[in-house]
């Protein structure tokens, strides 16, 4: 049986925000919520009390992505020039290994003031991810409206480490309508890998602000984005500025899955399968690599408009 969660809040009397977060659970989000009058919103979409006592982790959403993001094809990692390193699938149903090792572990609570969560991970290697490495990620109330996410992912060996970052935030669909700017997105194949690249929906390449539920079914990942976004809920009226900074500047995912009540808006530093690519396409794609004791940092920023 999984083990009981302990959730640990983040929330202050000056500020329209709250969060709960389960650090031994991957440090997952399972209420990210705002204030209106004397009303507690969701803006993420809550699990139920179900997933969360059976621990389905892929359903909490709300989540730090690294050492990379979505999925590596077949767990087939382009780990230097000379070959691939293979990764183990690490959910059940999924032949690519999907959202890193950082869902998946269970984090450390670090000191903090009132305003602010602090957590830590110390990965020492292994099958899931042969290279050691220190992450940390803080969620920080900034005065009544803002709400910031940072994370630092820091190499510790051995060699060069291929690394990405990104945050995964389910959001709550019903009734959204989503502002953004973006160039193109990756085509996906039946087997849920990217086989090249197409213009973005034009509503998203001219900025229009769209309803959720007039853009096509997406699982893709969106180049050319300037890290901000807007998504309101007019029949609540609530409405979400998000700037995504550092390495989550440039690129995101867009998970919106139908008739689900919930969708996805991820900023990432790479690319779908960039980990998977050739060294050349890899570092177009976005792949980073960091030596010992180099880091890879990106912040999201949530502001209640």
């Amino acid at each position: 049986m999984p083990s009981p969660v302990q959730p640990h809040s983040l929330s202050s009397q000056r500020s329209d925000w709250r969060v709960q977060l389960l650090p031994a659970n991957g440090a997952c989000a399972i209420a990210i919520e705002a204030r209106q009058g004397d009303q507690w919103c969701p803006v993420a979409h809550p699990p139920s009390a179900e997933q969360i006592a059976q621990d389905t982790r892929l359903r909490f959403g709300n989540y730090v992505l690294l050492p990379y993001s979505n999925r590596i094809g077949h767990g087939q990692l382009r780990a230097s020039a000379g070959g691939t390193q293979q990764l183990p699938a690490n959910l059940a149903g999924h032949p690519h290994p999907l959202h890193g090792v950082g869902w998946l572990h269970a984090w450390q609570r670090q000191p903090a003031h009132a305003k602010e969560l602090r957590l830590r991970l110390r990965w020492p290697g292994g099958p899931a991810w042969p290279w050691a490495f220190d992450a940390e990620q803080r969620w920080r109330l900034l005065g009544r409206r803002t709400l910031q996410m940072d994370v630092v992912l820091t190499a510790r060996g051995p060699g060069a480490m291929p690394a990405g970052v990104g945050w995964h935030p389910y959001l709550m669909a019903e009734g959204a309508e989503l502002r953004l700017r973006a160039r193109r997105m990756q085509t996906m194949g039946t087997d849920k890998l990217p086989d090249g690249w197409a213009p973005a929906p034009a509503a998203l390449r001219e900025g229009r602000r769209t309803a959720l539920i007039d853009l096509p079914e997406l699982d893709t990942s969106f180049d050319g984005w300037r890290g901000r976004a807007q998504v309101r809920w007019p029949a609540r009226r609530l409405c979400l500025q998000i700037e995504a900074r550092g390495a989550l500047r440039q690129r995101c995912v867009i998970y919106r899955p139908g008739d689900q009540p919930f969708f996805c808006l991820e900023p990432v530093s790479h690319a779908n399968n960039a980990l998977g690519q050739p060294l050349h396409t890899a570092a177009a794609w976005g792949q980073r690599w960091l030596q010992p004791g180099q880091s890879l940092r990106g912040s999201l920023r949530w502001r209640l408009g």
